[in-house]
């Protein structure tokens, strides 16, 4: 993918509900992805910008940037994300920070040598997470943010209809074609990352006992004008909002769920 070839054709700005004016640009030739543009810096600056229960995080793990492909703006479901994520039995208030794979498997999954193919569980949808099977067991212990730049959303252009013989890129309708979609991409006008909320789950190889750390990203409706883009988006949360979502010690799942509502 070559990032010399996107354009910026205009720029807007809305208001999620307590979280974050967002800036909306209209990339050329893209595929709806994460993307990160991230250092080591960054995201711990971003980190210590969070305060659980009014105390400072005591940040212990480390992050491969090769490994987490910090400096990507193009980072597809099976790829690993930096994920944050406070640790339940310490006494204070521990956050561990680890590269996560973009995409949940859970720790009963019974067959390691799918783990690979297994792409369906990358995003929550938040109406469902108190009642599905997959989801509500992590509520009370399993939250984190996803700290990214930014992400995409695709749009069908006016009077274009997807064709199974549409050319494609990426797996999406390549631009200019029968069905063609356009990429948007969507980051934050008040500061250099976003917190989305996620789930996360540890899966143990039962061949191996290698441990495997993954996460799922939790969506909503979309607002206007985002919903003319895309009918569903991320949870994007501000600062207070990420330390309730954070602290599972202190925050239950009752108030944690009120959090996600508030931002969506």
């Amino acid at each position: 993918m070559n990032f010399h070839s996107f354009r910026v054709l205009f720029q807007f700005c809305i208001y999620r509900r307590g979280a974050y004016f967002l800036s909306i640009e209209v990339l050329c030739i893209m595929c709806g992805r994460i993307a990160l543009g991230l250092n080591l810096e960054s995201v711990a600056a971003a980190t210590q910008e969070l305060r659980p229960h009014g105390q400072p995080l005591a940040l212990v793990g480390s992050l491969d940037q090769e490994r987490c492909a910090l400096g990507s703006f193009n980072v597809a479901p099976g790829f690993r994300l930096p994920a944050l994520r406070l640790e339940p039995a310490a006494e204070d208030h521990s956050a561990i920070i680890s590269c996560m794979r973009w995409g949940l498997i859970p720790s009963w999954w019974n067959d390691p040598n799918t783990i690979q193919q297994q792409q369906r569980f990358f995003n929550a949808r938040i109406e469902s997470l108190p009642d599905k099977p997959l989801y509500k067991p992590l509520l009370g212990s399993k939250r984190c943010l996803v700290i990214v730049r930014g992400f995409y959303e695709w749009q069908t252009e006016p009077g274009q209809q997807t064709s199974p013989s549409a050319p494609t890129l990426g797996g999406r309708p390549a631009a200019g074609g029968p069905g063609a979609k356009q990429p948007y991409f969507f980051r934050s006008r008040c500061g250099d990352v976003m917190y989305l909320a996620g789930l996360f789950d540890v899966y143990r190889n039962p061949n191996t006992g290698e441990e495997l750390e993954s996460c799922t990203i939790v969506t909503c409706d979309a607002p206007q004008p985002l919903a003319q883009i895309h009918q569903r988006m991320p949870v994007v949360l501000g600062p207070e909002q990420a330390q309730q979502w954070l602290d599972v010690k202190h925050v239950p799942v009752s108030e944690a769920l009120g959090v996600l509502r508030e931002a969506a």
